[in-house]
């Protein structure tokens, strides 16, 4: 099958089959633990996030921001309450939703959008590209879909001045050696995480990203829509490990560079109707009648 998205999705829901709990409101302390980076002594230039990165696997689960949501608004509640997707703490230890029921937009290829990107198991590789003014990442899923983080002193644009983004509108400046990013003019369809977790188009994201080493980033993220969540919703560190390409890219030594590392390159990996059509026809015929295909709601 042409889109390797379908084998990603399967791969996460048998990881949160296993997991030993999902992601809730009242689920107690966050257990979303962090990979430490080893030491390195071979210097990098702390300013340069260039190259290729992925998610640390453990800090993937519980494939959200933090294993512990804030507390809704009542706006917030309704919202998340009519979120369908295929499994969350509403189906805890019940299996998975009913196909009939799905809406997540993911499943219509709708694009995932930002921060729920960088939460796919297995991981989705990120380039970093770097300008005089701006930070481009480059996303493996939706088909190399980018994200500009400008840093060429300009600010956060009013709401009403700019249109909304299914990857927001994202400004960064330096402090010290770490990169510090605010986003906002969300696209309010999108779900922050696998979990249906809303939010609205008010919703401000601020960020960090550090070098570590040669072959490691620290992120945190704080999200804060008051419409949606009574605090904000903070982070751990999480981790993003170096690696030479992606690593879902099937080509994967076709040929190298002087150092004897591959080529980099992003695996080619557009949500396509036809496919996605393919995937509920060929592997969930009994989930057919039912699937989430257009013109079956």
């Amino acid at each position: 099958m042409r889109n390797c998205r379908i084998s990603a999705f399967l791969t996460l829901l048998t990881a949160l089959t296993f997991s030993h709990r999902l992601l809730g409101q009242d689920s107690g302390p966050a257990r979303n633990a962090q990979a430490k980076p080893k030491a390195e002594s071979q210097s990098v230039d702390p300013h340069d996030l260039s190259g290729f990165w992925e998610v640390s696997q453990s800090a993937l689960m519980p494939c959200s921001i933090s294993g512990e949501r804030p507390p809704f608004t009542p706006a917030g509640q309704a919202k998340f309450a009519a979120a369908m997707p295929t499994m969350n703490e509403k189906t805890l230890g019940k299996g998975i939703i009913p196909e009939k029921q799905w809406n997540d937009g993911i499943l219509e290829c709708d694009p995932a959008g930002y921060p729920r990107v960088m939460f796919f198991a297995p991981g989705i590789s990120i380039r970093i590209i770097q300008t005089p003014t701006d930070v481009v990442e480059f996303f493996e899923r939706d088909l190399h879909t980018w994200r500009d983080i400008w840093t060429d002193g300009r600010k956060l644009p009013k709401s009403s001045d700019a249109e909304s983004k299914y990857y927001g509108y994202s400004v960064g400046h330096w402090d010290g050696n770490t990169l510090v990013i605010s986003a906002n003019n969300f696209d309010d369809r999108t779900w922050l995480d696998w979990y249906g977790s809303p939010h609205t188009d008010q919703m401000q994201l601020d960020e960090t990203l550090r070098r570590a080493d040669r072959g490691h980033l620290e992120w945190t993220i704080t999200v804060t829509d008051p419409k949606t969540y009574t605090k904000p919703w903070v982070s751990g560190k999480k981790i993003l490990d170096g690696v030479p390409n992606s690593t879902r890219n099937p080509v994967q030594n076709w040929g190298k560079k002087a150092d004897g590392t591959p080529w980099g390159d992003l695996r080619e990996d557009p949500c396509i109707w036809s496919d996605q059509d393919t995937f509920f026809k060929n592997v969930d015929s009994v989930g057919l009648s039912d699937a989430p295909a257009k013109g079956n709601k």
